[in-house]
């Protein structure tokens, strides 16, 4: 319910000129919108945990980026990012390990497989519905057979 930034940091893979991605958290906002939060960026050999992630490529934009280079970007678009640092960019953004000490901020990932529960649960309602109205039919139309039948032998 706060406002704030997710700090992402390009983490240079040892032994290459590539970079990877690493969503280090989140941050609050400061007083005004005007100062960005201030933060430390680990230095020197760093070993991390995480999750690797492909972040969206469809997303929703209030307003077209400016170009040239930003501190602070609406969505995480690999696209633009790769054309605006001058190094490789590995396709996938790392969701840095709660537990991990490589200096990070607020890290609540959702689990990405923790919608499979809900989506089973609403199969579970819906069969269910469905099991109750057939029953309800097929209630209603033997007590419509058998008034059918009890009017014929009173005739």
């Amino acid at each position: 319910g706060r406002v704030g930034y997710h700090v992402i940091t390009p983490l240079k893979l040892q032994d290459s000129e590539a970079r990877l991605l690493v969503n280090r958290g989140w941050i609050a906002i400061g007083a005004d919108r005007r100062q960005l939060p201030a933060f430390e960026t680990p230095t020197g050999l760093q070993q991390i945990t995480g999750v690797a992630t492909v972040p969206a490529e469809k997303y929703f934009t209030l307003a077209q980026p400016e170009p040239g280079w930003q501190r602070v970007w609406q969505n995480m678009d690999m696209a633009r990012y790769g054309a605006s640092v001058p190094f490789p960019v590995q396709p996938v953004v790392v969701l840095l390990d709660p537990a991990d000490a490589a200096g990070g901020f607020i890290r609540d990932w959702s689990r990405l497989d923790a919608g499979i529960s809900v989506h089973q649960g609403y199969a579970f309602q819906w069969f269910m519905l469905a099991a109750a109205l057939s029953s309800i039919y097929i209630f209603l139309s033997l007590r419509r057979r058998d008034a059918g039948l009890q009017e014929e032998q009173e005739s």
